[in-house]
C-alpha cells in the first residue's frame, strides 16, 4: 500500500503534523512519501514539487531544496493578490485568503499515480479543484481541516463572517467586483468532494462542526471524524531545574511561555497578552519566554518585566526543553485551530491558560488542565 501526503510544507503549523503522521506511518512499515512545495527537512522521503525553470509548464519532484528558486507557493500568492486585488498574506507566515487553481500538472508526478492512499493536509497553491477529481478518482481519499479553507470561497479564519453557511455569495474580505471569483471557488469545491467523497478528518472538534455547517460539507455522506494531531514521544515531562540550567534560565522566576512563528499575525493576541502580564508584573517574579518569532522584532523595553525572545527553535529535543523549563504556557489565540504548541506543552506537564474559544476547548479542562477565559480581554487573562 502506497500513501501519499499533501502538504504545502513540512516543518511549521500544518506542515508539522502531516510530517509527524508521515513518519508515524514509515514506522509501521508503511510505504508512505510526503510531497511539499516548501521543504525545510533533511529527510530525503520528503520530496519537493518545482517548476522548470526553462519549461514553466513542466514539473519535477526533487529531494534536495534548489537555491534561488522561487517555490510554486510564492507565485502562487503573487496570483491570488493580482486577481483578487487584496494582500492574501499581508503579514508574513499568516495566509488569510487563498484559491485552489494551482498550476501543479499532477499527471506529471509519478508518486500520485501510483498512489493508493492520498491525503490533502494544508495545502494552498498545492491542488486545483476543477482538475483533482481526474487523477485522484479512483484513489481512497483523507482531508484533514486545519483551518476553514477547505470549506469556504477562499477564507482561512472566518472573523465572525458565516457566509460560508450558504455559498460565500457576499465575502466581505474582497471588494464588490472580485466576489464572483469567490463564489466560483466555493461552487468548484463542493463539485470536486461529491465527486471524490473523501473521508474528512477535523483536528479539533469547533473546527468540525463549522465544516458540518457549511454549504460544502453538509451533504457529505462521509462522517467528519474528529482525530487530534499525535505529538512524538520527545515531549515529555523533565525536571524543571535541569531544564533551565541547561537553557540558562533563571531559577528563582515564574517563567510565562509563548508561541507563534511570527509577531505579525493578526490573530495571535500577543498585546493583550503583555497588557495583561503588565497588571500582574508587579505581584508575581515574572520572566516572559517567547519562542518562535523573530528575536529583533521584538521591543524588551519598557515592560516592567524581562522578555526573552529565543527565535526558532528547529530541534524537538531543544524545543521540549523550554516547554518543560517554563511554569504556564499561554494562548491568547483568537482562532477556530488547535495550536500543536498546546499539545506539545500540555504533554511536557504544563498547565494552558487561554480562551475559550475554538480548538483549546477539546484538550484543556478548565480549572484541571489549565484555565478557559470567557472575556476576549487583557485584564480577564
Amino acid at each position: 500500500m502506497k500513501v501519499v501526503q499533501i502538504s504545502t510544507t513540512d516543518f511549521w503549523g500544518p506542515g508539522t503534523w502531516a510530517y509527524r503522521l508521515h513518519k508515524g506511518l514509515q514506522a509501521e512499515g508503511i510505504d508512505s512519501c510526503l510531497l511539499t512545495l516548501v521543504k525545510s527537512t533533511g529527510d530525503p522521503t520528503v520530496k519537493m514539487v518545482v517548476t522548470d525553470p526553462i519549461k514553466h509548464d513542466r514539473f519535477h519532484v526533487v529531494e534536495r531544496v534548489i537555491p534561488d528558486t522561487d517555490t510554486i507557493s510564492n507565485l502562487a500568492i503573487s496570483r491570488w493578490k493580482s486577481i483578487l486585488d487584496i494582500d492574501p498574506m499581508p503579514k508574513e507566515g499568516e495566509l488569510l485568503f487563498s484559491l485552489g487553481d494551482s498550476v501543479v500538472d499532477f499527471d506529471q508526478i509519478p508518486q500520485i499515480k501510483e498512489a493508493d492512499i492520498i491525503h490533502i493536509h494544508w495545502c494552498p497553491g498545492f491542488i486545483n479543484f476543477e482538475t483533482i477529481p481526474v487523477f485522484f478518482m479512483k484513489k481512497r481519499i483523507f482531508i484533514s481541516l486545519y483551518d476553514t479553507n477547505p470549506f469556504t470561497g477562499g477564507c482561512h479564519f472566518l472573523d465572525g463572517c458565516e457566509n460560508y453557511k450558504t455559498g460565500c455569495f457576499d465575502c466581505p474580505k474582497v471588494f464588490e467586483a472580485k466576489k464572483e471569483f469567490v463564489c466560483q471557488e466555493f461552487n468548484r469545491k463542493k463539485r470536486c468532494y461529491e465527486l471524490l467523497n473523501p473521508s474528512i478528518i477535523a483536528s479539533n472538534t469547533y473546527l468540525g462542526s463549522l465544516a458540518l455547517d457549511s454549504g460544502i460539507f453538509n451533504n457529505i455522506s462521509n462522517e467528519i471524524k474528529v482525530i487530534h494531531p499525535g505529538v512524538p514521544n520527545i515531549f515529555s515531562k523533565t525536571n524543571k531545574k535541569r531544564a533551565r540550567k541547561h537553557l540558562l534560565l533563571p531559577e528563582d522566576k515564574t517563567i510565562i511561555l509563548f508561541c507563534t512563528s511570527s509577531l505579525d499575525k493578526t490573530h495571535i493576541g500577543l498585546n493583550i497578552l503583555l497588557n495583561a502580564l503588565s497588571f500582574i508584573k508587579d505581584e508575581f517574579n515574572i520572566y516572559f519566554l517567547l519562542l518562535g518569532a523573530h528575536p529583533e522584532e521584538v521591543n524588551t523595553q519598557n515592560k516592567g518585566f524581562p522578555i526573552h525572545p529565543v527565535g526558532f527553535v528547529p530541534y524537538e529535543e531543544i524545543l521540549a526543553l523550554y516547554y518543560s523549563a517554563s511554569d504556564i504556557f499561554v494562548v491568547p489565540y483568537l482562532n477556530e485551530s488547535l495550536s500543536l504548541s498546546v499539545l506539545e506543552a500540555m504533554s511536557c506537564g504544563l498547565p494552558v491558560v487561554g480562551f475559550d474559544y475554538g480548538g483549546i476547548r477539546d484538550v484543556v479542562q478548565n480549572q484541571h488542565t489549565g484555565i478557559l477565559v470567557k472575556e476576549h480581554s487583557d485584564k480577564s487573562l
